[in-house]
């Protein structure tokens, strides 16, 4: 379960797909709790409580409406939302690594280091 935007950020839509087929097997227009309520309602009780685990977006909302309908099921975060935050905290350490470099009498280092930063050289 996940959501996308589309026209240029300003619409959403709330999209289940079965990780066995790869199909979306649910859509709604927004990103909304209620947008997943939907889908819990079209899939009956029955079959809610076949689900084990779904993967999903971290927002707080849906998990929250996943864990009131599939109680006994495991949320797993989506892998998207558990590396970004990690590769971001990377960034950030290598770039705050190359401001000191900077300020060291050669910027010999600074320079090879920028190259793996990814750092343009004109903000040299």
């Amino acid at each position: 379960m996940d959501e996308i935007s589309y026209r240029k950020y300003q619409n959403h839509l709330t999209l289940v797909t079965n990780h066995d087929t790869g199909k979306i097997v649910y859509g709604a227009q927004g990103k909304s709790a209620k947008s997943f309520d939907g889908f819990f309602d079209e899939l009956g009780p029955k079959r809610t409580a076949g689900i084990k685990a779904a993967t999903m977006d971290i927002r707080p909302a849906f998990a929250k409406v996943f864990a009131n309908h599939a109680p006994g099921a495991r949320i797993c975060p989506n892998a998207f939302h558990v590396v970004k935050p990690g590769t971001q905290a990377l960034e950030e350490v290598r770039r705050d690594l190359w401001r000191q470099m900077r300020k060291l009498p050669s910027l010999h280092y600074a320079r090879r280091c920028a190259g793996v930063v990814g750092v343009a050289k004109k903000s040299w």
